[in-house]
């Protein structure tokens, strides 16, 4: 009996293995911040910014703030306002709502993310052959809730 044919379950990650971002981080916050009537970040600036925010947020509250009992919102508000602090963008809290609210409901969705090309069929592929597919992830909540099932994923 080959180790192929002993296979029962697999798993695979979302991000770079199902799925990938749509342009760069830079610009949903360029567009959230135009939309509050702000000019655009710069996109190099923004990025390192949301790097060292991301880090330093993961190391405080891991989980997105679970053990900390923090809402996932309120862990990516604080994030996503340390990231334009660190690269230099400091709004008032009303111009800061409305950046961070356009951004929380982008990556919330489905709209910057693309399916590849081989996730479905590799998935459809496997369930045919009476293989289990796991998808696992570090990402918060909303990948299972909303992203997934939006980009046809939790049932192929």
């Amino acid at each position: 009996m080959s180790l192929l044919s002993k296979l029962r379950l697999v798993t695979v990650d979302v991000t770079g293995t199902l799925l990938a971002y749509k342009g760069r981080l830079g610009d949903y916050y360029c567009m959230a911040a135009k939309a509050a009537g702000k000019p655009c970040p710069d996109y190099d600036r923004m990025h390192e910014g949301f790097k060292l925010a991301y880090t330093e947020m993961a190391r405080k509250y891991p989980c997105f703030g679970f053990a900390a009992k923090m809402p996932t919102i309120e862990w990516w508000r604080i994030c996503v306002k340390d990231s334009f602090v660190k690269a230099g963008y400091d709004y008032d809290d009303e111009t800061f709502d409305k950046v961070f609210k356009r951004i929380y409901s982008a990556f919330g969705s489905s709209a910057p993310y693309s399916v590849f090309p081989d996730a479905q069929p590799f998935m459809r592929g496997l369930r045919e052959k009476g293989i289990t597919v796991g998808i696992v992830s570090n990402a918060e909540y909303r990948y299972k809730e909303v992203i997934l099932p939006a980009l046809g994923l939790n049932q192929v």
